[in-house]
């Protein structure tokens, strides 16, 4: 991943000259388009930045923002050009939900329906894999390819964990995002 343009340190410069040419070479006059975020935590905050770097290579971004609901509304119209900050927190039981929530063509939360058929392939056989090993090396070769080859976003962070449970917590099913099953109203402590 820091050998791609954008990421490489040592070539920051040379990178950043080569989007220029290529937005000039397709609108030499640069270009207009609309940056949408939610107004949540730092969003706004972080956009600015974005538009801030993409002014550089002759992108002019007109930002909007969003109350949360206003904004998921937006998302799911398709009425924006780029949505400039975007964080989903996964916690997730299975390794197939980052894939089916965010970047197959059919995810929920591929807002931009883009649609690359190599993840839409390598994401149903790792559902389809029942053998663990082979499932594991098809998912990573999976976020290898979305980590390193160009895709609708831009990756900031790609966290692995675990998610431990007390065994007294009944009725508790985690869900594949923190936005979900946050209420608990039917989660209870076994004594």
């Amino acid at each position: 991943v820091n050998k791609i343009p954008g990421c490489r340190q040592d070539k920051k410069a040379e990178d950043i000259a080569e989007a220029r040419r290529l937005v000039k070479k397709h609108y030499p006059n640069g270009v207009d388009i609309t940056m949408i975020t939610r107004t949540v935590g730092n969003y706004v905050d972080r956009i600015q930045l974005v538009a801030a770097q993409l002014k550089k290579i002759g992108i002019r971004g007109k930002i909007k923002t969003y109350e949360s609901a206003a904004g998921y509304s937006t998302y799911r119209k398709g009425d924006f050009d780029l949505i400039g900050t975007q964080d989903t927190a996964l916690f997730v039981p299975d390794p197939s939900a980052p894939f089916g929530i965010l970047y197959t063509s059919k995810a929920g939360r591929n807002w931009g329906k883009w649609v690359d058929y190599n993840v839409d392939r390598l994401a149903d056989r790792g559902l389809k894999e029942q053998d663990r090993a082979k499932r594991q090396k098809i998912y990573h070769e999976l976020q290898r390819y979305l980590l390193t080859k160009d895709s609708a976003t831009a990756h900031v962070g790609w966290v692995e964990g675990w998610f431990f449970r007390d065994i007294r917590v009944q009725n508790y099913h985690p869900a594949n995002t923190i936005y979900d099953n946050s209420t608990f109203m039917t989660v209870w402590l076994k004594k």
